[in-house]
């Protein structure tokens, strides 16, 4: 007779997984991803703005040259914190016009863009 295996907790999604996962639904639906990364170099130049979202995946129209949707994404950790100058970032680009969303597990982000974005996926009789 075997020995029953101890359950274990289920395993917890790191950041870089559910990354992975949204990447790799927006790309299947067409999107294309943008990291976006603040770099400074001391006395040189710095590159993005503070508090500036994680990716901007660009969707572009097949009807039109040039215009695209765009979609500016954070991804946290479930719970974790946002940096200094990150709300005021999202808030500004939200203030504009921007599409910003803080994603911290699949199902959240899969409910947002199902409500903001299943129109270009109509589904197939």
């Amino acid at each position: 007779m075997r020995a029953a295996r101890a359950l274990q907790p289920p395993l917890k999604l790191k950041e870089r997984d559910v990354v992975k996962q949204v990447k790799d639904f927006l790309a299947w639906r067409g999107w294309r991803a943008v990291r976006m990364q603040r770099m400074i170099l001391p006395g040189s130049f710095q590159t993005g703005e503070p508090g500036m979202a994680d990716y901007l995946f660009l969707r572009y129209s097949p009807e039109s040259t040039g215009a695209c949707l765009c979609l500016w994404i954070e991804f946290k950790r479930p719970g974790g914190p946002m940096r200094q100058g990150q709300m005021e970032w999202h808030e500004r680009e939200r203030i504009r016009g921007a599409a910003v969303w803080v994603v911290e597990e699949l199902d959240d982000f899969m409910t947002l863009y199902n409500q903001h974005f299943g129109y270009l996926h109509p589904k197939r009789k």
